[in-house]
Parts: C-alpha cells; structure tokens; sequence
C-alpha cells in the first residue's frame, strides 16, 4: 500500500505547490514535463525506477488537476461577477440566519454544465420555510467570491459565487423527500431536539459536538476564545475523535461481529454527510472506510497510506481547500498522533517503571508485593485503576503527540500557541466522550418522543457544565498561551523545534531529554522577561491593530497601556485582536478604554475584551440614547470592576506613563458619529489626533474648542470618508503622518476624495487595509 501513499503524497504535493506558490500556466507547464518524465520512466522499465514512476505522474495528475479544476469549475463563475438576473437554485440546506438577514447554501443550476455552488443572501425578502432539495427560481445579483473580503472561506468550501436575492424566492420543484437529503434533515432534527431539550448554555456546544453546527455557538465570541487558548476547538469540529466515539458506541451495543463491521459502512458515509462533509470529517471517514476494508481486500491497513489516500481525495474534490486551515490542522495532527503517540506512550510508561523512589516509598518487601499483587488483579478497585492509569497515559501521549506539527501551523496561522492543551485534553476528554455517546442516544429519543428525552438530558448537561467550566478555569491561568506576533517568542519557537529535531535524530540524546528541555523553559522564560522589560522601557508607542472596517488603537507607555475604540468587521474579534497583541507586548491588563462612540465598528469589540483582560479605566461619552451595545459595556464593566467616567461637558485630562491624554467632549449634534468623543495624546512634543466618526463641520469646532495647530500624526476621521478630514483640518494641525483604519466595506472608505487632499498636502499615508497592523514607535523623547 505504500506505494499508494507514494503516488497520494505527490499528487497533493502538487496541489499545494499550485495553490500557494505557482500560477495556473507555469503548473500546467510543469506538470506536463512531469507527465512527460514519467513516460519517460516507464519505457525504460527499470525497477529500481518505479518509485520514480509513481511519484512524477502523481505530481503530473496534481498540477494538471488543480489546473482543470480551476477551468471548469472557478473561471466559468467569474462570467457572472455583477450580472444580475433570474436565476435557477437547488438549496442545499436550511436557511441560517445573519445579522441583516437570511443566506443558505445552493447550486447555481446551468443547463448542460457544471452546476455552481453558491451562497444565497436574502436581506429584505423571506426566506425562512425554504428547505433542502427545493428547486427555486428568483432574480438576484451575482458576485464572484474574487471580489469578497472571505475569498478564502468561500473558495476553501468551494463556493465559487454569491448572489443578493432581488424579490422573493419562487419554488419551481420540490424534491426535499429524496434519500439525498436524509442527512441533512436529520441533523435538522437533531438541532432542533438539542435545542428544545436543553438549557441555553449547553444546547450551542451540545450541537456543535454532535452536529458541528456552530451557529449559535459562534455568537459567544468568548467561548470561541476559550476554546482556542486552552486548546480544545477541535472538540466541536468534528473530526476523527468524534468519528471514533460513535464508531466504539455502535461495536459496543452491537458486538464485534461481521454485521457490525458492514453496518458501519454505511453509517460512517450517512454521519460524513449529516455533519456538513468538513475536511476533518471526511480524512476520518474515508480513513476508517480503509480500515474496516483492509480484512475484507486481504490487504493489511497502513495509517500513513490512509493518510494520504484521504488527502489526496479531498484535494482532489477541492484544489482550493489546500489552504483551508482545518484540513491542515487535521491532517498535521493525525500524522503527529501516527507518528509519535505510540512511541510517547512507550517512553512514559518505561519511565514510569523506572522509577526508583516509588519502590522506596514502600517500606517492606512485603507491602511491595501487596501492592503489585493489587496492580495486577482483576479485582474491580484494580481494574479501575489500571484503567484510569492507562486513559492518562494514552491521553498526555496523544495530546503532545498531535501538537507536534499543529503547533507550527497555529503559530502560522492564528499568531497564537496553546500551552495549556494538553492538560486540557487530559481533563476534558473523557467528559467529551461521554457527552457525545449520551448527547447522540438522547438526541435519538428525543426526536422520537420529546419525554424521552428528558431522560438523560440532567446527565449530559452536567457534563458540558464540566467541561465548559474547566476551559474557563484554564483560560484564566497565568500563560495559557503563546502569542507569535511577538518576534522572540516565534524564535524561541523556531528554537525549541530545532532542539526536538536533534533528539529525534541522534538516539543518544533522549536520555538527556530533560537536560535539553529545562534550558528550552528558562529560555522561554528570559524571552518572556525581556518583553516585559522592553515594555516597561518604551516610551512612546501606539498601533493601529487591523480589525477590518473599524479602529482599535493601541497606546503603550512605560509598561501601562491605553486602548481608544475596540470595533471591527474582520472574523477574529476586535477585543481578541487587542489582547492578542498587549499579551504578545508583555502586557497583562488595559490600565485606560477609550470609547469615541458607541457603534458596532468601534465599539463592538468592547464585550469581549472585558471579559479576557482586566480594564482599570472606561471613559465613554455621556449620551442619553447609548443603544444597546452600549448598555452592555456600562453593566459588564460595572461587573467587572471597571471604573467608569463619562465625558460631558468639559476636557477630561489625565497622565498615563509617559503619554498625556486629553479627552475632547462632544462638540456636535444629530447623530453619534458627531456626539462622539475625539482625544489628544502627547509624549513630549510628539502629538497624535484621534476624531473619530466627527464629519467636516464639527472638526471646525474642533478647532475653535481646542485651538490646536499643530501634531505629528493624525487618524483619519471616518476611516478615511470624504466628509472628514477636511482641508481645513489638514492645513490647520499640518500632520506628518496620517494612519486610516479601515477593511472591506460597501461605503467606499476610504474616499478617493480623502486620499487626494492627503497627497495633495505631502502626509504620508499608512492604511490598515493595504498595510495591515501599523506600529509607530518612539525609541526617546523628541526636542
């Protein structure tokens, strides 16, 4: 089977060379010369050649491939970009809900072609009692996923295009009872149960782990932080330990008979599907497949030949999925598990054994051979001992053996590393396991009688009260995680991976393995002083964090920091972003918050970085109508002991390290964005503006109110709208530099008008849209 894994590795190879680093005409070239190559080989028929064999044409089929993929499937799609038009669907499931509306997933039916898989807003039309298998027809406007922010999400998933319905959806044929959509009906159903059966606090995690259902989970945007420190997402993506979980019930009710094995077949396709077909799903399925296939093929079943058969299938399906981060994740830490568990559990287990002082706490023979005489019985103590023994033993060697090439990825991909994983893992697992088994029986009845479901439902919600009580105790200790945007700590990193590749490759070195990792830790350790002390020495630093359509600027003085605005319209949170990067700066809390005003783009961050990160000081502008965004704020800040102070009429001042701050009242009228506060910053003559959403005319009095004339650098008021930062403005403070905070938006920020009158008056321009994060850093004061 090897040499399957052989022609797997180099076809996905190709794949991920294609979609990271070439362009679709040299892949077709070289995959031509592969192809070319392997001909080549075969005519010489050569044995000590046929590695060769397998390893060119599967390079070949994977840039040709992905290089007929994209003509067929993603270029076609692009025809339709702006067109709008009445168009054909097949939805594909139920209508989900979004802030502004409804969307679902469909295909784009085209008569003699390949059908288009879509995303379907609906925004002023109902939607709601479409289901899976209808066939509808409803003018709406196309846009290629090319031209959207989420262009890898969407093309990862293999949607090609998205559509804005025009009108309402007509149903033109209803197929919604075919097999086909038994799957997605039934996990329908089984959120539905969840859902009724269970409190508001379980029933999110409960169908995520059942289903992997997120949608209400993914409103809680701090139990998805949770989650992601302490290392347990892969809990509710479901994946291969879900697989297995369900697997181990269905043998443990049915037996171990041949019945068994062919019902799982199956089985294992019906929950593949039912899921949503995730690539941890499918690598899980299609590798059990390979194992309950291997007796019945007279093959013996090899996990790394199953690795790559599965991988290559999903690429295979979807080029574009090689950048997706969960089938990266998924593969790296089934092929760490492979690798290394096995090995890791031995190493424990042999250290465990050799373990002088354990004998020695015995004080007689006697008591020795009592204890071992109770190791090894059958009594039930016994048995529950080794049991327990043997679970915490596998669980630490799978925990660190699945790290081993996650880790990197993550560093890579989130900026963040969990340090707390393993143990984690080893305190939550068990639950998991017991959770799903219950969680999937209780669902069952419960969708076939409601009373029976109340049957098991204080069971199963005592266990996700467990587990999420756990990951909430974890994140909240000292050092959870890692955070790599900080240059040495992503070296440390680099470091300690070079040090575990020299104890892999040199045997000798693995009984000294403690000697190496002790200085890895109080390296990490000095890593970690030196930010401090470098945090504690800056002067005078503020960023502009990239958080989409919104602002979040960051002040660090001294070792204290200030935040003005926290609001954004990118997929990691806006108050997960800041404390990402005060964590990665040695920053442990937010000594100052400053709120200009109170919408989403400013403000919408706010909740979550409450409850990660201590706040001593919240300064907000003091309106009579603060919406409800900004009544949450007011009372989770009052919960959490942050002391709050309204601006009203007059100049709040205050001293933070090195850095001066005055905070300007609302100088204007009608709508927040010119009730909202603007604030001063001053570190020995080096003054930074921060205005806000003020529009031109209350930037006039602005200046009247303050008689500013002159700074350093000013932020752009309105994320770079052309009826802020007016000409006055500009020539009145002369800025050096000016920062514009903004992302993908439908507003046309910032304005062609805006940029103009910026070069026009020689500033220098920095924008978060093209620029990413933008530091400015202060290394002493200014004369």
């Amino acid at each position: 089977m090897r040499k399957l894994a052989l022609f797997a590795f180099s076809f996905s190879a190709a794949v991920f060379l294609t979609q990271y680093l070439l362009n679709t005409k040299t892949a077709l070239i070289i995959g031509l010369l592969a192809a070319a190559a392997g001909t080549a080989v075969i005519v010489i028929r050569c044995a000590k050649l046929r590695p060769a064999r397998l390893i060119l044409w599967g390079l070949a089929l994977g840039f040709l491939w992905n290089c007929i993929y994209k003509t067929v499937f993603y270029e076609p799609a692009n025809v339709f970009h702006g067109v709008t038009d009445r168009y054909s669907f097949t939805i594909l499931d139920y209508p989900q809900s979004t802030d502004y509306g409804l969307k679902l997933t469909a295909r784009l039916l085209l008569p003699g072609k390949p059908d288009i898989k879509s995303i379907l807003y609906f925004y002023d039309f109902d939607a709601s009692g479409l289901k899976p298998g209808q066939t509808i027809s409803v003018k709406a406007k196309a846009v290629s996923v090319s031209d959207r922010p989420d262009y890898d999400h969407l093309s990862q998933k293999g949607c090609f295009l998205t559509f804005t319905a025009k009108e309402a959806p007509k149903v033109i044929a209803d197929n919604s009872l075919s097999p086909v959509y038994y799957p997605v009906r039934l996990a329908y159903l089984f959120r539905r149960t969840v859902t009724k059966l269970f409190a508001e606090d379980v029933s999110p995690f409960l169908n995520a782990l059942l289903t992997g259902d997120k949608t209400e989970l993914n409103k809680d945007s701090y139990l998805l932080s949770v989650l992601s420190v302490t290392g347990a997402s892969h809990t509710v993506a479901v994946s291969g330990m879900h697989l297995s979980f369900l697997v181990g019930l269905i043998v443990r009710l049915f037996g171990k008979r041949k019945r068994t094995y062919a019902l799982l077949f199956p089985i294992i396709l019906f929950y593949m599907l039912m899921v949503g077909s995730t690539p941890s799903i499918m690598r899980a399925g299609i590798m059990q497949i390979l194992l309950l296939s291997a007796p019945l093929l007279m093959r013996e079943y090899d996990s790394v030949t199953a690795l790559g058969f599965a991988l290559m299938v999903l690429l295979a399906v979807n080029p574009f999925s090689a950048k997706q981060a969960g089938l990266q994740l998924s593969f790296a830490s089934v092929l760490g598990i492979h690798l290394f568990s096995g090995r890791l559990q031995n190493a424990i287990i042999m250290t465990i054994t050799k373990i002088k002082p354990v004998e020695r706490l015995l004080k007689t023979k006697r008591q020795f051979e009592f204890s071992l005489s109770f190791f090894f019985s059958k009594s039930l103590p016994a048995v529950l001992f080794r049991s327990a023994l043997r679970f915490a033993i596998a669980g630490v060697a799978v925990s660190f053996a699945a790290l081993v090439f996650v880790v990197p990825l993550t560093a890579l991909s989130f900026e963040q590393v969990s340090l707390i994983a393993p143990v984690t893992n080893l305190l939550i697992l068990w639950a998991v396991s017991c959770a799903f088994c219950i969680g999937i029986f209780t669902a069952i009845l419960g969708a076939l009688f409601m009373p029976l479901g109340w049957i098991f439902v204080p069971v199963v919600s005592l266990l996700v009260r467990y587990i999420l009580s756990i990951m909430y105790f974890l994140a909240k200790t000292p050092l959870p995680a890692l955070y790599t945007r900080n240059f040495t700590v992503s070296a440390w990193l680099v470091f300690f991976y070079l040090l575990m590749i020299i104890v892999v490759l040199y045997p000798g070195i693995k009984r000294k393995l403690l000697m190496i990792s002790v200085p890895a830790m109080l390296m990490l350790s000095v890593v970690l002083l030196l930010t401090k002390i470098e945090s504690d020495k800056t002067k005078f630093a503020v960023t502009a964090l990239d958080v989409g359509q919104g602002q979040c600027i960051v002040f660090r003085s001294n070792g204290k920091s200030a935040i003005v605005d926290c609001g954004g319209n990118r997929m990691l949170n806006a108050g997960d972003n800041a404390v990402r990067y005060l964590f990665s700066e040695g920053e442990s809390r937010v000594d100052l918050l400053i709120l200009t005003h109170y919408h989403e783009d400013h403000a919408n961050g706010v909740l979550q970085l409450l409850r990660r990160i201590k706040v001593l000081r919240l300064i907000v502008p003091d309106l009579k109508d603060k919406g409800e965004l900004g009544y949450e704020i007011l009372e989770l800040a009052e919960k959490s002991g942050t002391e709050v102070t309204f601006v009203d009429k007059k100049t709040v001042s205050l001293l933070l390290g090195s850095i001066r701050f005055e905070i300007f009242p609302a100088l204007g009228t009608g709508g927040k964005n010119e009730q909202g506060l603007c604030v001063l910053s001053g570190a020995n003559g080096f003054d930074t503006l921060i205005t806000g959403d003020i529009d031109e005319e209350t930037e006039w009095m602005l200046l009247e109110y303050t008689g500013l004339q002159d700074l350093e650098l000013l932020f752009a008021g309105h994320h770079g709208s052309r009826y802020s930062t007016c000409i006055r403005l500009l020539d009145t403070l002369k800025p050096e530099i000016v920062f514009i905070s903004s992302g993908y938006n439908s507003y046309g920020h910032p304005s062609a008008e805006t940029i103009s009158r910026l070069k026009y008056a020689g500033i220098k321009v920095y924008r978060t849209d093209l620029n990413g994060q933008i530091t400015l850093k202060l290394h002493s004061y200014l004369n």
